[in-house]
């Protein structure tokens, strides 16, 4: 027989599952109602927000209409987007994640995107990332290398004009 933690030391006998009731938490035996942490209620997000932008991606990738199907390798090239954002991996499969069920949902209808105010509600429950989105280092570094061409070729017309 089981005995219930902090529960009254008579044994009780077991209800048959046909007439198990519903009952509310607060009515167990031992349970104590604990505050729970939750975050600020958030707003929304901007739609400049890197948070929103990939939602919005996410949206135009789903297909099977309330199904919300993502293949694979629209996710693997969406989580690399959001990498370029400034996004960790986490919180780009928890946006994909909120998108996804929005739509099976139904809080949109099918063939529209599923960017509603209670999604960017949501969505403002993610992390902001912590960094700016900036461009890949191979990328600062080819157009570094431009700005610097361009400087030594403009330099050379002006040294063999004379000037």
């Amino acid at each position: 027989m089981l005995r219930l933690v902090n529960g009254d030391d008579a044994p009780t006998r077991p209800t048959p599952r046909a007439h198990n009731t519903r009952r509310p938490v607060s009515a167990c035996v031992g349970y104590r109602s604990q505050p729970v942490a939750r975050p600020a209620p958030a707003s929304g997000v901007a739609p400049n927000d890197p948070r929103w932008v990939l939602a919005a991606r996410v949206a135009s990738q789903l297909e099977g209409g309330h199904a919300a199907v993502l293949r694979p390798e629209r996710r693997e090239r969406l989580l690399r987007t959001a990498k370029l954002l400034g996004m960790r991996d986490f919180d780009a499969a928890l946006v994909i994640a909120l998108v996804q069920d929005a739509a099976r949902r139904g809080e949109t209808r099918p063939g529209y995107p599923a960017l509603t105010a209670s999604l960017a509600e949501r969505l403002g429950s993610v992390p902001r990332p912590e960094r700016s989105p900036v461009a890949p280092g191979w990328l600062t570094h080819l157009a570094a290398a431009c700005l610097i061409a361009t400087g030594l070729v403009a330099m050379g017309i002006l040294w063999l004009n004379g000037a």
